[in-house]
């Protein structure tokens, strides 16, 4: 029994490897007795531990305990509510009446966002002074699940008490899975790397770092767990959660990464090349992205657009080049190619508009705009990061590629880290002269319409006629807009209907007038305002020709 706390003492948080079975009974019984062509099961030797509570497989010095990070049960209590006093006293017992002496967080959710993460740093702290009876530390004893490192990662202030607490603890287990689904490849070569950053960063001991893996392909998930900064975590111990019928696999991968015995011990699994970007490659496709902070100018004919007015809809043209961020050339492949397959797309926000239209192999798009409200409209060009993905191959190591240039990048090199597989680049669209991120265009609030009170038709002579251009007969009709207090109304629209049917629109000049032709016959000229109430009617009657006097014959 001494000897059994001696080893763990050794083992600790992060001398030797360590390993945890959170997992069914029938899998336990597979993965601690071994399989039927040979492979020996994992045990003591292995640095293999047994969550509880389950059935027992190993001996009472292998069974770790564990408390709960959610509503909890009889068997697992709850941490949540329980304040820092209450948390370090729960953690404290559990580590004392655990075989192993050891106590898992079982985990480190959306409630530790917060207060609650406050509270588990804070007992974290008082667990970190206290010495225990068992070796070290009472908080080298407590370890924590993380599901996923994502939700950390993006909002680290929020999570500052977490991050203090994972500090301290004697092992950061991270779940390798979402739900019930293993990690894709971007994921694998984004994830690990970052979280063992920021843990560093902040103090922690790598060493004391783990991957956790689930049902699912083995072969594939061990070989991405044997690939950049994932390689020195599993070589601290991996943990197996609901293996369900991959626990055969599991253990024969176990096997083949640590070896069998003693001399499996120290061990460290075969890493496998990561696969990123060359240096040159790399700096060009940094440069690229770093448009999304740095935004791209919309000179000359780059922007084409009607004044925006509220309630009014407008044209918006936008030529952005053939080949913007010069990403398709960066990436090594043909613009026009590229960017068909592509999916970007131009967006417009603001002032009441949210809409966004594809953007065209030859670098064109075309949006359709109705402010709703006056203010500033921004434009943006959105860029899939499946087409940077597709274009460079096979899933690659980009935040690792990129890392030497994450601050030329920017938010780029943030949005790579955080969405791996799903990100997007967002890049302003600015006007010459202005920062990124400034609005491109402005919406007005039309003037308040003048109402006319006074529409006058009036027929002018045949002199103006004349003047005009006229031929004898035209008819010419001059129309007068004015208000109730008799100002003359400029830009008004009118529309003008003769006897046979026939109409069109007119608008009033800057003094209120506007001038209407008719055929060379009678009729009943209608005038009303458009949008308005006031209208006028003028006959017109054209007289007929006198017939020509016979000349006197002579009558001589």
């Amino acid at each position: 029994m001494l000897a059994a706390a001696a080893a763990l003492a050794a083992a600790g948080p992060a001398a030797a490897r360590t390993t945890i079975l959170y997992e069914s009974a029938g899998n336990h019984r597979t993965l601690t007795r071994g399989l039927p062509d040979g492979t020996p099961g994992l045990g003591a030797a292995d640095g293999v531990f047994q969550q509880q509570p389950a059935p027992r497989h190993l001996g009472a010095s292998r069974q770790a305990w564990k408390v709960s990070g959610a509503s909890g049960s009889a068997a697992t209590p709850s941490l949540i509510g329980a304040g820092p006093a209450g948390m370090a006293a729960l953690l404290a017992e559990r580590v004392r009446r655990s075989g192993a002496h050891l106590v898992f967080v079982d985990e480190l959710g959306s409630r530790f966002r917060g207060a609650q993460g406050d509270h588990l740093g804070e007992a974290m702290v008082t667990l970190a002074a206290r010495p225990s009876d068992h070796g070290g530390l009472v908080a080298d004893r407590v370890h924590i699940y993380v599901p996923g490192p994502r939700a950390m990662l993006a909002q680290p202030d929020l999570w500052s008490g977490a991050w203090s607490a994972l500090m301290r603890a004697g092992g950061v287990w991270i779940e390798a899975y979402r739900g019930s689904r293993p990690w894709s490849a971007e994921e694998w070569l984004a994830w690990p790397g970052a979280f063992r950053e920021e843990f560093v960063r902040r103090g922690g001991d790598p060493r004391r770092l783990h991957l956790v893996l689930t049902a699912g392909d083995q072969r594939e998930q061990w070989r991405r767990a044997r690939m950049g900064a994932s390689c020195e975590l599993l070589a601290n111990g991996p943990g197996a959660y609901r293996l369900g019928r991959d626990a055969d696999d599991y253990l024969r991968e176990f096997r083949a990464a640590f070896g069998v015995g003693s001399a499996a011990a120290g061990r460290a699994p075969g890493c496998l090349p990561t696969p990123g970007l060359g240096p040159e490659r790399a700096r060009g496709l940094a440069i690229a992205l770093g448009a999304v902070d740095r935004g791209l100018r919309l000179g000359g004919p780059r922007l084409e657009a009607d004044p925006l007015w509220v309630g009014a809809t407008s044209t918006v043209r936008v030529n952005l080049g053939s080949d913007p961020m010069g990403l398709a050339r960066r990436l090594g492949r043909t613009p026009r190619r590229f960017w068909d397959r592509a999916g970007a797309v131009v967006r417009a926000r603001g002032a009441g508009v949210r809409t966004s239209a594809p953007l065209e192999a030859n670098g064109t798009a075309e949006l359709t705009v109705a402010p709703t409200e006056a203010g500033q409209v921004w434009l943006d060009l959105i860029v899939p990061g499946r087409a940077v993905r597709r274009a460079l191959g096979p899933p690659r190591d980009l935040p690792g590629s990129l890392r030497p240039h994450a601050a030329w990048i920017g938010s780029a090199y943030r949005r790579l880290v955080l969405n791996p597989r799903g990100f997007r680049l967002p890049v302003p669209l600015a006007l010459p002269g202005r920062a990124p991120g400034t609005p491109a265009m402005g919406v007005l609030v039309p003037p308040e319409p003048i109402e006319i009170a006074e529409l006058r038709l009036t027929r002018l002579g045949s002199g103006r006629v004349r003047r005009a251009g006229g031929r004898p007969g035209d008819v010419l009709v001059l129309a007068a807009a004015r208000t109730a207090a008799g100002v003359a109304v400029p830009g008004a629209t009118l529309a003008a209907r003769r006897q046979d049917g026939r109409g069109r629109l007119v608008r009033t000049d800057a003094y209120g007038r506007a001038r209407i032709w008719l055929p060379r016959r009678s009729g009943l000229l209608r005038m009303v305002v458009r949008d308005g109430m006031a209208r006028a009617e003028l006959r017109i009657t054209t007289p007929r020709p006198r017939p020509r006097s016979r000349a006197r014959s002579s009558s001589r």
